[in-house]
């Protein structure tokens, strides 16, 4: 961390503005914090312009206020100048409107991601600088702080790091104390599902997905039901609160506000297990997540899995990449299988501070033989012991 610097008017306070070095690989992303300590002014806000070097970029929407404004009124905007000696440089400017101090802070005041273009020369170290660094205070005086230069290391992709990828083949080797570069792509607002082979804080968690990324726990499903017709299927998730972590080998849901193709967790234990299932129910009726570690895992027929926020059933061929998992419940709609507008799947995702999330989808499955007991209901699987229907034969299960 660099550049602890005095404000330049009161003397006496104590207040520093430091900016962290950086290591950035060509074409990837990495986050740059931008952090304040031992507020003694009573600040409402503030103001400063970052400098990158060629071949650096802010990512566009990627400036976020630090987690100590959550709750507050402050508003932070950033725009890149075209104009003036500073032309290029990117300005930040905080704000509340209602004169609200700056909470306590000691740590990031604003986190950005920055973007490296690919002609970036791999062990050069660049330069960016902080400026015009301003510090409104309650009473309507200014504190300002000097510039801030920081250092920006270009690395290799692999450097030192373990690299998991969501077309891998074979499941990840236990490691003790690694640094993990987790290739697995996310799509902004949509809800996907994850499993990790290593545990996350909620530190850790926020700088991989951001501050705003929301994980649920898998709590079963609900069915509309009338007789031996099932009209629609809720599948129930809980919000967690991130900071008490994520398990390992313990299949989320989780949405992200920002596309993602990697993130990126220092000083974990990969632990990987052969059992990523949670399964609320029974053998004969089971409500399982299953997770998977290694690409091109066959989703089983009648498996229910989501793509771009919306489910579909398997007909035992479709598959998925790694770390990621899917669903398996004994009930299905009636016309699961014939695609029909009006059989529905939802995703009901509760939150302890509002009104449940509800996302749906039309059902999509063709192609497999379709089982029925012997009152004449469809399932996916027998529950139990007894004489069923399959593909128009009689099955005796054991």
């Amino acid at each position: 961390m660099l550049a602890v610097l005095c404000c330049a008017i009161d003397m006496s306070a104590v207040e520093s503005f430091d900016v962290d070095d950086i290591c950035i690989v060509p074409e990837k992303r990495t986050t740059l914090e931008i952090s304040l300590y031992d507020i003694v002014n009573e600040f409402i806000g503030f103001e400063f312009k970052m400098v990158l070097p060629s071949g650096l970029r802010v990512v566009e929407g990627s400036a976020k206020l630090g987690s100590r404004f959550a709750g507050k009124d402050h508003v932070l905007g950033m725009k890149q100048l075209t104009e003036g000696e500073d032309v290029g440089a990117y300005q930040f400017v905080c704000l509340s409107y209602a004169g609200t101090p700056i909470p306590d802070i000691n740590g990031p005041i604003v986190t950005v991601e920055l973007e490296a273009d690919a002609s970036l020369t791999i062990g050069s170290t660049l330069q960016g600088l902080v400026k015009g660094i301003e510090f409104p205070t309650e009473d309507a005086g200014q504190v300002f702080f000097n510039d801030v230069a920081f250092d920006v290391d270009i690395v290799k992709y692999s450097d030192g790091r373990i690299h998991l990828e969501e077309t891998s083949i074979v499941p990840p080797v236990a490691k003790q104390n690694v640094d993990v570069t987790v290739q697995r792509s996310f799509i902004a607002n949509e809800w996907s599902t994850i499993v990790l082979p290593f545990a996350m804080n909620g530190s850790q968690i926020v700088w991989a997905f951001g501050e705003d990324v929301q994980v649920a726990e898998f709590t079963g499903y609900e069915v509309d039901e009338s007789g031996n017709d099932i009209s629609a299927i809720r599948v129930l998730g809980d919000i967690i609160d991130i900071s008490n972590g994520m398990l390992a080998n313990h299949p989320y849901l989780i949405k992200v506000s920002r596309d993602i193709s990697e993130f990126f967790v220092d000083g974990v234990n990969i632990v990987p297990s052969d059992n990523l299932t949670i399964n609320l129910g029974t053998k004969w009726k089971p409500k399982s997540f299953i997770g998977t570690y290694v690409t091109d895992t066959k989703v089983e027929d009648g498996g229910l899995f989501l793509c771009n926020n919306a489910f579909f059933y398997s007909t035992g061929e479709t598959t998925i990449k790694a770390f990621r998992g899917y669903f398996f419940f004994i009930d299905v709609p009636s016309d699961y299988d014939s695609g029909t507008a009006g059989q529905k799947v939802s995703l009901v995702i509760n939150s302890p501070n509002g009104s449940p999330t509800e996302i749906y989808t039309v059902l999509s499955k063709t192609g497999s033989k379709n089982w029925y007991g012997l009152d004449g209901k469809k399932i996916i699987r027998p529950r139990k012991k007894g004489l069923y229907i399959n593909g128009k034969k009689k099955v005796v299960v054991e």
